[in-house]
């Protein structure tokens, strides 16, 4: 009896041994599984953070004028829109083809957009827009994009010259006065001088004329006188070698 209660007791303690060592098996399944569910869970947490941490990083969506783009008139504005709000910490600069910084007002923010004026028209030429903006994580973010403007140039109207208008000038007209008649001896008188004037003018040019003639005398005679004397020479000079002979 005694041995029959031993052996039924050790047959229970072996059955709970066995039972014992199922349990411990599960329990080691389960604490598998939990650690694989574990790091499932960790990693699915992790795709959902890691997108939006993407997004909040993100930069610029649009632009006026946009990269690359030909500007054919007057500028006024540069504008951006981000992909997320942009902080008012945010500002950006504009640079000439030459690195010359280029005047404009103060940044305005809206939301996703900045934006700023310039304070005169650009002229032709490339031109770099470099911004710099804080996205709603804090995260500075910087980029930079070009275009170019090629307005056409507007010849200057030439401004016709006015003609100079001629205003007529008023000619005096003169009345000749009138003269009383002279009385006879008063004319007599003006007769006698204005002869005597006359034959004074006169007496020199029929001087002159006579002196001229003179002259013209003289230098014929003398013309001849020497003309007789070479005439003469000649012929006593031919006779001398005719008695030489």
């Amino acid at each position: 009896m005694f041995c029959n209660n031993r052996l039924y007791i050790l047959n229970v303690v072996r059955k709970l041994n066995i039972r014992e060592e199922i349990m411990m098996k599960m329990a080691d399944k389960q604490v598998g599984k939990m650690k694989g569910s574990y790091w499932i869970g960790l990693i699915f947490i992790a795709l959902i953070l890691v997108p939006s941490t993407v997004m909040a990083h993100t930069g610029l969506d649009t632009s006026t004028p946009k990269n690359g783009d030909i500007i054919k008139e007057d500028l006024q504005k540069i504008t951006m829109m981000f992909e997320s709000k942009v902080e008012k910490l945010s500002s950006f600069k504009v640079y000439d083809e030459n690195n010359q910084a280029i005047e404009i007002g103060p940044p305005r923010f809206e939301g996703k957009t900045m934006e700023g004026l310039l304070k005169e028209p650009l002229l032709n030429g490339a031109y770099k827009v470099e911004w710099n903006i804080v996205g709603t994580d804090g995260h500075p973010i910087k980029g930079e994009f070009s275009f170019r403007v090629e307005k056409a140039v507007v010849e200057p109207t030439k401004t016709p010259t006015p003609t100079p208008t001629i205003t007529p000038t008023l000619t005096p007209t003169i009345t000749p006065k009138q003269t009383e008649p002279l009385s006879p001896s008063m004319d007599n008188n003006s007769q006698t001088d204005v002869q005597a004037v006359e034959d004074s003018v006169k007496d020199p040019v029929v001087e002159d004329e006579s002196g001229n003639n003179k002259i013209l005398f003289l230098l014929i005679g003398g013309f001849l006188v020497a003309g007789l004397l070479i005439f003469s020479a000649i012929r006593v000079m031919k006779q001398g070698k005719k008695k030489n002979e």
